[in-house]
C-alpha cells in the first residue's frame, strides 16, 4: 500500500483475499483510494466482492477508483458493482475523481441458468422450497453460487501471454446483447445496506455470520447443517482451519516483540558535569653546571652558558652638508670721538670684530690705536665665506664698544667672497647605521643561540648582546666629503640554558600535587586528576653570580577529575534503578549534580533498570 498526502494506492496481488482489501481500505488515512488489480485475482470473478468493497468505501466516506488492467471480466464486474474503473497504468485524473464522487448506477446482473447436466454444484433452495428464506437471501445465494461457478470455470480456462496480450482459450467473451441481458437480470447489491438486512432478517442466523465477517473481518461463521456447504466460501473454510494457528502465532509474536522491546529499546542517558580548577606554582631552582638530571625534590637543575659572535657590515649613504669658498675683504675707516675733551687713545687688537648695519661681521687684519678725534682706515675680512659679504652696509660698529666711543664707515668696496655646498659623512649617519646593524646582528646572534637548544632550553631573559669593543669602523672619516661609506661591527651574544629532559613532566607533577594538596574539589574521594594541555610556563634568571645561578619557575594550568566512562558503564550494567541512582549521585565533580534519564520517557517507572547490552547506557562528560 502506497500513500501520499492525498491518495492511498492499494495493489491487490494474486494471493490477496477480500479481507486484505477491506483492511487496507479501513486503514487508509486519505479520502481518495486507488484499488489496483495488476494481476489475476479471484476477487474480480464476482461482482458481489466488489459490491462489499464499494459499501465499505461509502461507509468510510471515501472515494474509490478501481484500476483494472487487461482484465475485461474484472472491468465488467466492477461496473456492475457501480465502481468507477480505469484500465490504464496511469493514476486517475481529476475528471475521473469527480466522476467517482458521483454514485454510479448499479448495473443489474442476470441470474445465470445452469445448463450443464453434470454440474457438481448443489443448488441453493429457492423461496418455494424453503419458506423461511427471503427473496434477498436467495439472490445472495445465487450470487455466491455464480461466483463459485466462475472460479471453477476459470480454473479450466487456458491463457496465452504473448506480446503483452492475454488470450483466453475455452472462454467466450460476452457480446453487447449478453451484457445488456445480464445487466437487466443481475440483482443490484451495491445499494443494499447489509446492516438493515441483518436487522430485519435476524431469524436467518446462518446469513449473519457471513456478512458480519465480510464487513467487520471477524470470522464468527455459524451455519445450519442444510446451508453450511453452500454459504461458506473456500476462503472462509480455510480461515477457520487456520484461525487457531493464527491466534497462537499472534500471542507468540506479541510476547516475542515485548521481550525484544524490553531488551533493545530502553536506554539510560547519563550526563556528568566536570568543572576544571585553576592551579599555579612558583619554584626557585638552583642552576648547577655539574649535574646531569633535574632534581625536583631538591630543586636543582643542570645549566650551561653559550656565546656567539656575529660580524656584520653595511653601506652608509652620507647625508651631511658642508660648504667651502673664500672670505670677502675690504677696508673700514674708524674714528674715536671726544665730545667731552677728556678721552684717551683707544687700542683695538687684530681680529677685533666690527659689525655692519645689516648684521654682517668682519674682523680687523691687524691691531690699531685710535687717538681722540682721529680717523684711521684699516683692512678687514669677513668672518665667514659667501658672496653675501661682498656688499655690506656703509655704517659699522665695534663689538663690545658703544657707538659713542668708536664707530666707522666702509671705505671702498668689499670683494672676494664665495661659497660652494658639498656632501660629507656626518656623525648622525654613522650612529643611525650602527644602530640598525647592531639590531640585526643581535637578532642573528640570538637566533644562533636558539639553534643550539636541543635538550637544552635557552632562558630568554638571560641573553646579553653588545658591540665588541673597537669593532665599529668606517672607511671614511666623519666630516669628510663623501656620498657613500662602509660600516662594520661585531656583536657578541651570550645566554644561559637549562636542561629540559623531563622538565615538562615534572612541572605537570608539581601542578597536580599542588591541586591535590589544596583539595581544589573539596571531596573525600581519592580523585585521579588530569592536567589540561594548555600549561603556561615562565622560566627566568633571577640572580647570576660567578658562583651560582638562581632560576625561577612560574607555571599554571587547569586540572579536573579523571572520569572513566567505560568504568562507569560497566559499574551500572544490570543494576536496579535505585541502586544505580545512588551510585550516580555520588559522582559529583562540580557544583552541578549528575543527571540521568531513562528512555523512553513513557516507560513504566516501576520497570526502570540499567540495561546490560552494549550501548544501553550512554555517558556524556560535560565540561563547565
Amino acid at each position: 500500500m502506497e500513500e501520499n498526502e492525498k491518495i492511498t494506492k492499494i495493489v491487490v496481488g494474486r494471493e490477496d483475499e477480500l479481507t486484505d482489501v477491506v483492511s487496507g481500505i479501513l486503514n487508509a488515512k486519505t479520502d481518495r483510494i486507488i484499488l489496483t488489480f495488476a494481476e489475476e485475482s479471484d476477487i474480480l470473478i464476482s461482482s458481489i466482492n466488489l459490491s462489499v468493497i464499494k459499501e465499505t468505501v461509502e461507509e468510510e466516506g471515501k472515494v474509490l477508483v478501481c484500476q483494472i488492467i487487461k482484465n475485461p471480466t474484472g472491468q465488467r464486474n466492477s461496473k456492475i458493482a457501480g465502481i468507477t474503473t480505469i484500465d490504464t497504468p496511469n493514476n486517475p485524473t481529476e475528471d475521473v475523481w469527480e466522476k467517482a464522487q458521483t454514485p454510479e448506477p448499479v448495473v443489474k446482473e442476470p441470474v445465470v441458468e445452469k445448463t450443464e447436466a453434470k454440474s457438481t454444484e448443489k443448488p441453493i433452495p429457492s423461496e418455494n422450497s424453503n419458506p423461511k428464506s427471503s427473496s434477498f437471501e436467495t439472490r445472495i445465494n445465487e450470487a455466491i453460487l455464480k461466483s463459485r461457478t466462475d472460479i471453477e470455470k476459470k480454473k479450466d480456462v487456458k491463457t496465452i501471454h504473448q506480446d503483452g496480450i492475454i488470450i483466453s482459450v475455452g472462454e467466450d467473451l460476452p457480446s453487447k446483447e449478453d451484457e445488456i441481458s445480464e445487466s437487466e437480470a443481475k440483482p443490484n447489491l451495491s445499494n443494499i445496506d447489509f446492516k438493515d438486512v441483518l436487522k430485519t432478517e435476524q431469524p436467518h442466523k446462518e446469513r449473519k455470520p457471513f456478512f458480519s465477517f465480510l464487513k467487520f473481518l471477524k470470522p464468527k461463521l455459524k451455519s445450519t447443517p442444510s446451508t453450511s456447504v453452500s454459504t461458506q466460501t473456500p476462503f472462509v473454510r480455510k480461515f477457520k482451519k487456520l484461525l487457531p494457528l493464527l491466534l497462537v502465532s499472534v500471542v507468540f509474536i506479541t510476547a516475542l516483540v515485548l521481550v525484544v522491546y524490553l531488551n533493545t529499546v530502553p536506554f539510560v542517558k547519563v550526563r556528568i558535569f566536570v568543572k576544571a580548577q585553576e592551579v599555579s606554582i612558583e619554584r626557585t631552582f638552583t642552576g648547577d653546571a655539574n649535574i646531569k638530571e633535574i632534581d625536583f625534590e631538591a630543586l636543582k637543575i643542570p645549566i650551561k652558558t653559550e656565546s656567539v659572535e656575529e660580524a656584520r657590515s653595511t653601506s652608509i649613504t652620507a647625508t651631511g652638508r658642508a660648504f667651502k669658498g673664500d672670505k670677502s675683504a675690504g677696508a673700514v675707516t674708524l674714528t674715536h670721538p671726544n665730545p667731552s675733551g677728556t678721552c684717551t687713545a683707544l687700542s683695538l687688537p687684530a681680529g677685533q670684530v666690527v659689525i655692519s648695519a645689516d648684521g654682517k661681521t668682519y674682523s680687523l687684519d691687524s691691531a690699531i690705536s685710535l687717538e681722540c678725534d682721529s680717523f684711521l682706515t684699516t683692512p678687514v675680512h669677513a668672518t665667514d665665506i659667501g658672496e653675501e659679504y661682498n656688499t655690506p652696509s656703509s655704517y659699522f660698529t665695534v663689538q663690545n664698544y658703544s657707538s659713542t666711543e668708536v664707530f666707522g664707515y666702509r671705505s671702498g668696496t668689499f670683494t672676494g667672497g664665495s661659497k660652494t655646498e658639498y656632501t660629507v659623512l656626518s656623525l648622525s649617519d654613522v650612529n643611525t647605521a650602527s644602530d640598525e646593524l647592531k639590531t640585526s646582528s643581535i637578532s642573528e646572534a640570538e637566533k644562533a643561540l636558539q639553534e643550539k637548544q636541543g635538550e637544552w632550553t635557552l632562558i630568554t631573559d638571560s641573553v646579553k648582546s653588545e658591540i665588541k669593543k673597537d669593532s665599529l669602523k668606517t672607511d671614511v672619516a666623519i666630516g669628510a666629503e663623501a656620498t657613500q661609506a662602509n660600516l662594520s661591527l661585531t656583536v657578541t651574544s651570550s645566554g644561559t640554558y637549562y636542561y629540559n629532559n623531563g622538565f615538562d613532566a615534572g612541572v605537570a607533577t608539581l601542578l597536580t600535587t599542588e591541586a591535590q594538596t589544596k583539595n581544589l574539589f573539596q571531596t573525600d574521594q581519592n580523585l585521579d586528576l588530569t592536567l589540561g594541555e594548555d600549561i603556561q610556563k615562565d622560566v627566568s634568571v633571577v640572580q647570576k653570580t660567578d658562583n651560582s645561578v638562581l632560576i625561577k619557575l612560574i607555571a599554571s594550568g587547569s586540572v579536573q577529575p579523571k572520569v572513566d566512562k567505560t568504568e562507569i558503564v560497566n559499574t551500572l550494567k544490570g543494576k536496579k534503578w535505585k541502586e544505580g541512582a545512588t551510585y550516580l549521585d555520588g559522582l559529583k565533580y562540580s557544583d552541578k549534580a549528575t543527571l540521568y534519564e531513562f528512555n523512553p520517557v513513557n516507560f513504566p517507572q516501576s520497570l526502570y533498570y540499567f540495561p546490560k547490552r552494549q550501548g544501553g547506557i550512554l555517558v556524556e562528560i560535560v565540561d563547565i
